[in-house]
């Protein structure tokens, strides 16, 4: 008997546990034919484990799925898809030396006799489904030659290819560039139009905002928000998300920054900075009790400006300049020396130190200040530690716990832990919150902010512009390796997302 034909796919009172531990508390997710429905939750609430059972790759403890109104057993990925229903992962799980038709026909390629491949089908197929998104694509070019971007289009008409009625994407722009992503959002507006239902995994607020028809947030396992889009604000949305208001009291500009710059010198001057064909005559100064952004397209050389202040990359040419004086920095050592300091954009490669304790990570470049004649001040080691524990809110069993063990939000703070724990005046970030829930993002924010009120210097790389807005005292736009423009937050402009966004494209 069906149950209710206003909703395409039903999750009712759903229960699931690992080891002992309930992470779904009786959970309802509704869905409705050819809407576009976000997912927001901090990493741990539960939303990967409820996806992954609605694409058969858990099975519920309680509770009862519905498509059409009418109740399913789903037990494999393959009952999900038999269902048409398709969840394209964050790694995606396309071969990259096989062309694109072969990727999205993989393990069902039409055949003229076994084993013979009918090629021309799988193309002539292929080729329908890029048409009907609107995207010119060779089905015959080796995948891997193909932009990120372009790969997530593969995986969508790949489970498209298979009848999918529900597509559920798991932080889909996690890897792209803003000009990708305007793609994308055009991809997913055509299907909802054919009457695909869409599911969006992200930690990205404003994208569900500008995307989204309902969304659901999820919190320790319990759905604690669902509404239309059009009925709630992104603070609704946060204060779901978090439990509580955020406190925006740290994120209040003062003066301080501005007292600086009138009474006072830049700490760090660049100028003239030319790397290879990357940067070219980068001039800009940055002064303690600030955060500086840097907005900008991904390739426009954001990330080279803060690796050859950090001694990553030697500039081809110019200055750098630290309190007035002229520096050289061959290696990240004699960045450190100088009270300088980097935290990488991808902490899993750069950032941490699996297989390592919480309190080793932190101490890593940090350990000598604590040796007295050969002999290591451990206590003092672990009292510091400790403080930066609960300076950042890491959360964590103790100081001894593996690093892997913890979320990505505290990992990521771990990593902003060990840039902050020796003589740091001036903190270079590239994209410090990417891939953290917002509890997190906020708190790593609020961090930043508290540091800079202390008397240091922050230069800040985000993609996100409603965070530059948030956490920043100015903001320099770069394209094409040069600064094209400065926005100021004491000036009669009102520093918005479309106006970074129109100068980041180059419309000043």
């Amino acid at each position: 008997m069906a149950l209710n034909n206003q909703y395409l796919l039903e999750a009712r009172t759903i229960k699931k546990s690992f080891s002992g531990v309930e992470v779904l508390h009786g959970v309802d997710f509704l869905l409705r034919k050819g809407e576009i429905h976000g997912l927001a939750g901090a990493n741990g609430a539960g939303k990967s484990t409820l996806m992954k059972i609605l694409n058969g790759v858990y099975h519920p403890d309680n509770g009862q799925l519905y498509l059409d109104g009418i109740p399913i057993t789903i037990k494999t990925p393959l009952d999900a898809a038999d269902a048409g229903i398709a969840m394209v992962f964050q790694e995606f799980s396309l071969i990259p030396t096989m062309t694109v038709s072969e990727n999205i026909f993989l393990a069902r390629e039409p055949s003229y006799k076994i084993p013979f491949i009918n090629k021309k089908e799988i193309h002539s197929r292929t080729l329908n489904i890029l048409q009907e998104l609107k995207m010119d694509i060779d089905p015959d070019e080796v995948l891997e030659n193909l932009s990120v971007g372009t790969q997530q289009i593969v995986e969508i008409a790949k489970a498209l290819s298979k009848d999918c009625r529900v597509l559920i994407l798991d932080e889909p722009t996690a890897s792209l560039s803003q000009s990708e992503i305007v793609v994308f959002f055009r991809i997913l507006k055509a299907l909802k139009k054919q009457g695909i239902s869409i599911i969006i995994i992200t930690h990205h607020l404003q994208e569900i905002m500008d995307i989204c028809d309902e969304i659901t947030v999820l919190r320790d396992g319990i759905v604690t928000l669902h509404d239309k889009i059009e009925s709630i604000r992104l603070e609704d949305i946060i204060r779901s998300l978090a439990g509580c208001d955020i406190d925006q009291e740290v994120f209040k500009h003062s003066s301080n920054s501005e007292k600086y710059r009138l009474e006072k010198s830049p700490c760090l001057e660049i100028k003239n900075l030319n790397f290879n064909s990357v940067l070219s005559n980068i001039n800009f100064s940055l002064y303690k009790g600030e955060v500086l952004g840097l907005a900008g397209l991904l390739g426009s050389g954001r990330t080279e400006i803060l690796k050859t202040i950090y001694g990553l990359l030697r500039p081809s040419s110019g200055d750098i300049l630290l309190n007035g004086k002229s520096i050289i920095l061959r290696h990240p050592a004699d960045a450190q020396a100088k009270g300088i300091n980097f935290v990488p954009e991808n902490r899993h490669k750069d950032g941490i130190i699996r297989g390592q304790s919480l309190l080793n990570n932190i101490m890593l470049s940090v350990w000598k200040k604590y040796t007295r004649f050969s002999f290591l001040q451990f206590k003092e080691a672990v009292k510091d530690v400790e403080k930066l524990i609960k300076r950042l809110k890491i959360k964590t069993r103790s100081s001894s716990q593996l690093i892997e063990e913890l979320s990505g939000g505290n990992q990521q703070k771990a990593v902003i832990a060990k840039a902050i724990a020796g003589d740091i005046e001036i903190l270079l970030m590239d994209e410090p919150t990417v891939g953290v829930d917002i509890a997190s993002k906020q708190e790593i924010l609020g961090a930043v902010r508290q540091f800079a009120k202390n008397g240091k210097a922050v230069l800040i790389v985000s993609s996100e512009m409603e965070e530059l807005i948030q956490v920043c005292d100015r903001v320099l736009v770069i394209k094409a390796g040069t600064i094209i423009k400065e926005f100021e937050r004491h000036n009669d402009i009102e520093i918005t997302e479309d106006i970074l966004m129109s100068a980041s494209q180059g419309q000043v």
